[in-house]
């Protein structure tokens, strides 16, 4: 994946976390291959610990999985950067007469 896809997912990862319930997250199925496999995981609840960690329960959070002590603030950091990255080029962009932003234009197929 190239950079600005990865920052895009981890902006997108950290959006959806915050915005989805953590009742939809907490009563939804597991779908950890290691634990269907090996019957223990020691990353099972994560997602739920960050749901609870980006809503700002982190006792519930901790309880998931302690594992959020490290992964949600890194999450929270790397999203934080991901932002400030496109933070000049939304800038640039605002400043800009609509008429110098380049557009995607479909190509001209030729027949014949």
């Amino acid at each position: 994946m190239t950079g600005t896809v990865q920052r895009g997912a981890i902006v997108a990862a950290v959006a959806a976390l915050m915005v989805i319930p953590t009742s939809w997250v907490e009563h939804g199925p597991s779908l950890c291959l290691i634990r269907a496999i090996f019957h223990t995981c020691p990353f099972c609840g994560t997602v739920r610990a960050l749901s609870h960690f980006f809503h700002g329960e982190f006792a519930e959070a901790v309880r998931w999985n302690i594992n959020v002590v490290l992964t949600g603030p890194l999450l929270a950091a790397l999203a934080a950067k991901a932002l400030l990255r496109w933070l000049p080029l939304v800038r640039d962009l605002r400043r800009r007469p609509l008429h110098t932003i380049p557009r995607h234009r479909p190509q001209q197929h030729l027949n014949g």
